[in-house]
């Protein structure tokens, strides 16, 4: 499948761009900065995820955070904003709502980030990245993520051969068969891998790696620009420039000026990939107008 703009970034200024969200959405609960990343990971999510995303948001993300929503106001009666009580007594307060949607919001937000964050960071990736200072853990990493797809269709393989020589025997009796079949099986990759490794001299001091990854210009300039304004923003939740409360009540403050600065900087900083993607489908479709 073609890769996009963003999936054709250096995995190192990826890695800062993810990190640099999941740091800031979680610091502090501040709905602002929670509204901006739902929004912007929608966006991103269905760009790189398409039907999927679609598909998984709605059926997984969005009823969770509903949960989320429903189950605070039930468990949590602080706030001085009194909407109703509850037959047992227990006030239902409007910033216990406000927390819940928040909290919602937040968990919907970071689970669209892990969904682009598993499309885009490929295991060769995160073997690139820690390959060098964690090589050992980056192969364990790396051979897990390859096995455990690998295993399940062997298992799918096996279950459909067993049922075609055996028919409908038992489902004990086959399953017993399969798993002698794959226990089997993955002790002789086991065996093929470790011979292979010995072959192509792991563990040798000062063997090489091949990477197909360039950090370029323009690599380094997004690494910059995400670093500058994750520290700028970062400090402005810290240090006071905006903040939000929820108890007793709820307040959204800070200096103006400067708070209007931050939460635009870091819409921008969210939305980053998905300008790059949508800059590139519009300058695709103009060369082809062209032809």
């Amino acid at each position: 499948m073609k890769e996009n703009q963003f999936e054709r970034w250096h995995p190192f200024t990826q890695f800062l761009y993810y990190a640099a969200l999941i740091t800031l959405v979680t610091v502090r609960m501040n709905p602002v900065i929670i509204a901006v990343t739902f929004v912007s990971m929608i966006v991103l999510g269905a760009l790189v995820g398409k039907r999927e995303f679609a598909k998984i948001f709605f059926l997984m993300y969005l009823p969770s955070s509903l949960l989320a929503v429903i189950i605070n106001p039930l468990f949590s009666h602080e706030g001085v904003t009194i909407l109703e009580y509850f037959p047992n007594g227990n006030p239902f307060t409007l910033e216990s709502v406000i927390y819940g949607a928040a909290c919602g919001v937040m968990i919907c937000s970071v689970c669209s980030i892990f969904f682009s964050f598993n499309i885009v960071m490929t295991s060769d990736r995160i073997m690139y990245l820690t390959g060098r200072v964690m090589p050992a853990i980056a192969l364990t990493i790396s051979m897990s993520l390859r096995f455990i797809p690998e295993f399940k269709r062997h298992v799918r393989r096996v279950n459909r051969s067993c049922m075609c020589v055996n028919g409908n025997r038992g489902k004990i009796r086959n399953g017993i068969a399969v798993f002698e079949s794959v226990v089997m099986w993955s002790f002789e990759k086991s065996i093929e891998r470790s011979d292979s490794m010995r072959a192509r001299g792991y563990g040798v001091r000062r063997r090489t790696s091949y990477s197909k990854y360039i950090f370029t210009k323009r690599d380094a300039a997004y690494a910059l620009l995400i670093v500058s304004i994750f520290i700028y923003v970062l400090l402005n939740m810290l240090f006071g420039s905006i903040y939000s409360q929820y108890y007793p009540y709820f307040k959204l403050g800070g200096n103006v000026r400067p708070a209007m600065i931050t939460y635009v900087s870091y819409a921008f900083l969210t939305a980053l990939p998905a300008i790059d993607i949508i800059k590139e489908s519009i300058r695709w479709k103009l060369l082809k107008s062209k032809i």
